[in-house]
């Protein structure tokens, strides 16, 4: 075997395969890429036997996600529409942000009623390939890169791919048996990231409705004697917490950073909870500043230029002036007030104003009015969605898990 046949052969194989893969054209695999027509869409997904205009998320990490559409209800717009999406295709995003153009997925059966858009392409195979082994090879890391560089466009923040180029890739690729075998193996992994990702999306649901019905008391929970709670107090947000701003201490001065203070940005609020952030605070930073330092429990909550994203920390800290952080008082559990902000989000963003960019301030954060629950239903509310977040929590790992694995076997698979 020469040394181009040994750099044509993959390092992770199936037993009964031997010999180089051999290198040719995509062209020689697909034989047309067909774009759909861009027309006026609603803003909901098409269901049962309505039709609708895939959206370019639609393809994602070589998932097909037929939900991501949006309904074409006008007659005149129908009548634009092209032909339906076929199975035993690959859908590939021909337009789109420099990360994303090129991203692609297989489309096993055939859907009548969903149409893509002038932004997506449709793949057809020839005889000799299968369209989904060629999905995992125009998805995977060398040829997906390839496929990213030929984007061109005047805008930074969109790419187009031209047809010619895409087609005049070099791939390389193994006979159909092992095409098949391959395709079938990874189809398998693909089936399982499916599920575990729906599964995620179900419980997200499910969590959704449960805060709806919880804070608008349709459901309520009994006491340990099985007893009602007493009726929900009227108050306002600054009567059930103290509400303290953030400070950022002069960044000339090194003497006020690096220390042992944790101090927060609102790009940091991923997370139900924090403990450690990007920079920290010297006490000197903190004493110089308009910084504050929040106790262990705090719920941190962004308030300006992103609002609404929150955390509870898990260690003393303090933040930069775009919070306002909410220190509960007595009688009121953080991790019920916590939910309580995540379903009422829409609140704060109503109350936000600025031109340049939106912000809340703490005088009209305080006067939000709220429904107080007696503590111990408040704190048997923020349970039983905690228990909600570990299921999800769970399920994503696993779904982190099944990709990272996927991504290790197409570099191993593939040449």
């Amino acid at each position: 075997m020469t040394q181009t046949d040994q750099q044509n052969v993959p390092k992770l194989r199936f037993p009964e395969f031997e010999g180089a893969w051999k290198q040719d054209p995509l062209s020689q695999y697909i034989g047309s890429l067909d774009a759909g027509v861009s027309v006026n869409s609603g803003d909901r997904p098409a269901t049962g036997s309505e039709l609708g205009i895939l959206k370019t998320s639609a393809v994602s990490g070589g998932i097909f996600n037929r939900e991501e559409n949006k309904i074409v209800e006008q007659i005149e717009e129908v009548a634009r529409l092209k032909t339906p999406v076929q199975g035993d295709t690959i859908i590939i995003s021909r337009m789109n942000t420099p990360k994303l153009v090129g991203e692609n997925a297989y489309v096993k059966t055939s859907n009548p009623s969903l149409f893509l858009p002038d932004r997506l392409w449709a793949a057809k195979g020839k005889a000799q390939s299968s369209m989904r082994f060629l999905s995992y090879i125009l998805g995977g890391g060398r040829t997906r890169r390839r496929i990213s560089d030929l984007g061109t466009g005047t805008s930074g923040s969109m790419k187009n791919i031209a047809k010619k180029d895409v087609l005049a890739l070099e791939v390389i690729v193994p006979t159909l048996s092992e095409q098949n075998k391959i395709a079938g193996f990874l189809g398998a992994v693909d089936t399982n990231i499916t599920q575990l990702a729906k599964k995620k999306r179900l419980l997200e649901d499910y969590k959704n409705g449960c805060m709806q019905q919880l804070f608008s008391q349709k459901i309520r929970f009994k006491d340990t004697d099985g007893n009602d709670f007493p009726d929900w107090e009227m108050k306002q947000l600054g009567e059930v917490a103290t509400i303290v701003g953030g400070g950022t201490p002069d960044s000339g001065e090194d003497e006020y950073w690096g220390g042992e203070i944790a101090w927060f940005t609102p790009t940091e609020m991923k997370s139900k909870y924090v403990t450690d952030s990007v920079r920290r605070i010297s006490i000197s930073g903190l004493k110089k500043s308009s910084a504050k330092l929040l106790p262990i429990g705090t719920i941190l909550v962004s308030t300006r230029a992103t609002i609404g994203d929150l955390s509870i920390s898990k260690k003393e800290c303090c933040t930069n002036q775009g919070f306002q952080s909410l220190i509960m008082k007595d009688q009121n559990y953080n991790e019920f007030w916590y939910y309580w902000i995540v379903f009422n989000k829409k609140e704060l963003l109503r109350r936000a104003s600025g031109s340049t960019f939106l912000e809340i301030n703490k005088s009209e954060i305080s006067k939000i009015p709220v429904r107080r629950p007696h503590p111990a239903e408040q704190r048997k509310i923020a349970d039983f969605l905690a228990a909600l977040d570990t299921k999800i929590d769970l399920v994503a790992q696993e779904l982190t898990h099944a990709r990272s694995f996927k991504a290790g076997l197409l570099q191993q698979m593939f040449v």
